[in-house]
């Protein structure tokens, strides 16, 4: 196999390995969404209700 070659599969297995990566990332991140838009919400509330 010549060199190109395996430079092309190379980043070929790298390209996958990062694509699963952020497949991953993404998936966590859909996950801790909605609790963290509640935190928000609630931080937002709370900083009305004790800001006077």
């Amino acid at each position: 196999m010549d060199e190109i070659t395996q430079q092309v599969r190379a980043v070929g297995a790298r390209r996958k390995r990062l694509r699963e990566e952020l497949s991953a990332a993404d998936s966590e991140l859909r996950n801790i969404m909605p609790a963290a838009r509640a935190v928000l919400t609630h931080e937002q509330i709370r900083s009305q209700t004790f800001s006077g």
